[in-house]
């Protein structure tokens, strides 16, 4: 009785953390939160960005993002009012930190709705 108890607590930690990193099925649209580190995670695929984009950036600064089960989109401020949106892959939270960079697309502007695909 004692253990499934137990089990049952660390099933309740469990989703609680998926809950509080935003690891949900449905739609995600935020600015920044401290709950979700979403410039650490723009940078994880920075170097990846610059190298396939080409583009010469005067700033890095991830502004806001969309999420879903899978991806996570990211409007990134770099620099002379242009922005990208970068569509990172996520990986489940058990492997540890391997974004990867699936998709971008420059030439947005500040308020263009960031769109999961």
């Amino acid at each position: 009785m004692a253990a499934l108890h137990l089990a049952s607590l660390f099933m309740a930690a469990v989703i609680s953390h998926h809950c509080t990193y935003g690891f949900k099925y449905e739609h995600i649209e935020h600015g920044l939160q401290a709950s979700l580190p979403i410039q650490t995670h723009a940078n994880e695929v920075k170097k990846e960005f610059l190298e396939k984009s080409k583009i010469v950036a005067t700033k890095y600064e991830a502004k806001r993002y969309k999420m879903t089960k899978k991806f996570l989109e990211i409007s990134v401020d770099v620099g002379g009012g242009r922005f990208c949106h970068l569509k990172i892959k996520k990986a489940p939270f058990f492997f540890g930190k391997q974004m990867k960079l699936e998709d971008y697309k420059c030439g947005k502007g500040r308020n263009d709705p960031l769109h999961v695909y």
